[in-house]
């Protein structure tokens, strides 16, 4: 007597793309809340019993950083102009603490979905630029400018410190870190010198790929914040005090004031 065997259900492409993304997703938000609760708590625990007002602001930096990653880690996606915000949020601070100037430029005709990956390449890219600017360059001003033309993302960090030969650079872990993930997001990034003083770092992405397989299309939006005096603009603009922020099509915030949106 044969025995009839059942056949297994068949998974396709897609059951297997949606099950691994899942998995990872699952593996983000457990990585996220171990960070909060044991990563965080130290950190909480050493501000209290800090004693003095450097150690104390070096925890509040260093916890306000964890947040942010935590948030990252945990969202499936990023929109672009919500990423953006964040960005601009936090360098400002980071500079500002450290005496140094930020005049920010962000020009982009779609919002687009980034994914975890992307988001943290880029973060972590901003990072390290902007503290080689700090710790190498001794930058008075920092001047970071973003557009983004379609899937086509273009970032240039300029700072006004000494300057010099980038082919002389001794390549640490830090600017081989800024290459390899400048590479995964399927770009490439120089170094040049600026006249009369400065270093001059361009990233050039060709083909972001957006998460979701989708744009938001935007009016154009365009975004401004400066530490420095700005060209007037319109009566209708917002600005925001410590920095001038003109906003367009845009929801969100700008750091020390609000900022007004035009569609």
């Amino acid at each position: 007597m044969r025995r009839r065997i059942r056949s297994a259900p068949a998974f396709t492409a897609e059951d297997l793309r949606r099950a691994a993304e899942a998995a990872r997703r699952e593996e983000r938000l457990r990585l996220a809340q171990d960070l909060h609760d044991d990563l965080g708590a130290r950190l909480l625990a050493l501000l209290v019993h800090a004693d003095d007002a450097r150690s104390a602001e070096a925890l509040r930096l260093a916890l306000q950083d964890l947040k942010l990653l935590t948030r990252g880690l945990a969202a499936g996606c990023h929109r672009l102009l919500h990423a953006e915000a964040e960005w601009r949020a936090e360098l400002h601070r980071r500079l500002a603490d450290a005496g140094c100037a930020l005049a920010w430029r962000f020009e982009a005709d779609a919002d687009l979905d980034l994914g975890v990956a992307q988001w943290s390449a880029l973060t972590r890219v901003l990072r390290e630029l902007t503290s080689n600017a700090i710790a190498h360059a001794r930058a008075t001003r920092v001047d970071i400018e973003w557009r983004c033309a379609g899937r086509r993302l273009e970032l240039t960090v300029r700072d006004d410190g000494p300057g010099g030969d980038p082919q002389q650079w001794a390549h640490g872990l830090g600017l081989s870190g800024v290459r390899r993930r400048v590479r995964d997001l399927g770009g490439e990034v120089t170094w040049q010198p600026c006249a009369p003083r400065g270093i001059e770092c361009r990233v050039v992405v060709p083909q972001l790929q957006d998460a979701a397989a989708r744009k938001a299309p935007l009016a154009g939006a365009r975004s401004t914040c400066s530490a420095y005096s700005s060209s007037a603009s319109q009566a209708s603009d917002t600005r925001c005090t410590p920095c001038t922020a003109v906003v367009a099509s845009s929801r969100s915030g700008c750091p020390g004031g609000t900022r007004k949106l035009k569609r």
